[in-house]
């Protein structure tokens, strides 16, 4: 008996999309089993539901003995009312023992959806499934329409430092659009965050050639060079960022940190206090979520002074 799961990921097609999985299981269900029962007759269905949690239909086509099972299931974020979980599947049932025939189609929350195929089976059989189970969903593309969606889930990846996430899905971007800015910013961004200073300076770079006047890129680079030791390269990149966006607190306080490695100290001070002047969070209520180092700026002034700088 051959046993096997084959997944691809990403897989590209909407939530739900039980006709295509139910078609590729037609297709295929008579290699395993030529007596399998082939019927669109519905002979049960249930339906489960927990208002703001999930839901799950179920239903079966064939007859009582034999047919195939389709499962949807959605489960909901209610922090934010939205879909965490959408996963679609086709199984074979009365099959004969110890073989199984199962696709499922699932996203979960902000991970690329993926396409699933269990099968266990005679050896030659269940190999010849799998290779054309490759052959018509192994090579998924992008399409435009894909695009939206795709950057959306990134944005949400890299706010949550889901960085293994993020990283799956700005690859697969740069994959179709090898000079899409937003994907190339969150690979800075993601090898960064990892302590991978040449690949981050390398992307982040990549991001200005294509547009000089992206704040956000140079504030992550001044923020890498302070990293890497280079505080005039870091001062350099702060002052350009702020200068695409002024009246930005982190870049003022990042500022003061790079004046400070480099020995500029009153000019450290100056920029410390433009980072409390423009704090976006003044009077540091709690819940904010935006990025705030007033308090941060605050301790080094606080310490500067006690220096008697």
């Amino acid at each position: 008996m051959f046993v096997q799961d084959q997944i691809i990921q990403p897989f590209y097609t909407e939530d739900g999309n039980l006709p295509l999985l139910l078609a590729f299981a037609r297709q295929m269900i008579g290699l395993l089993d030529p007596q399998f029962t082939l019927t669109s007759r519905q002979v049960a269905q249930t339906n489960e539901e927990e208002p703001y949690d999930f839901e799950r239909q179920t239903i079966r086509y064939g007859i009582p003995t034999q047919g195939f099972e389709t499962v949807h299931y959605k489960a909901y974020e209610p922090k934010y009312g939205e879909q965490a979980v959408d996963e679609v599947s086709v199984r074979a049932y009365g099959l004969a023992d110890e073989q199984v025939f199962q696709i499922s189609c699932v996203r979960y929350w902000n991970t690329p959806r993926f396409l699933k195929l269990s099968i266990a089976g005679p050896p030659s059989v269940a190999e010849t499934i799998l290779a054309q189970f490759m052959q018509n969903f192994g090579n998924p593309a992008m399409q435009e329409t894909d695009l939206p969606n795709a950057l959306l889930f990134l944005t949400r990846t890299l706010r949550q430092q889901a960085w293994a996430t993020a990283r799956q899905w700005a690859e697969d971007i740069l994959k179709h659009r090898p000079q899409e800015g937003q994907a190339l910013f969150a690979m800075g961004v993601i090898h960064a965050a990892q302590k991978e200073y040449p690949q981050a300076e390398s992307y982040l770079m990549r991001v200005l050639a294509l547009s000089p006047e992206h704040d956000d890129a140079c504030y992550n680079l001044g923020v890498l060079y302070q990293e890497t030791h280079e505080p005039q390269k870091a001062i350099e990149f702060l002052r350009r960022s702020l200068a695409l966006k002024p009246e930005n607190s982190p870049a003022y306080y990042q500022l003061g940190r790079a004046l400070e490695q480099a020995g500029h100290l009153e000019q450290a001070i100056q920029a410390y206090h433009d980072a409390v002047r423009t704090s976006p969070n003044p009077g540091g209520h709690w819940g904010y979520s935006g990025m705030d180092f007033t308090q941060q700026a605050e301790q080094a002034l606080a310490r500067l002074k006690k220096k008697g700088t």
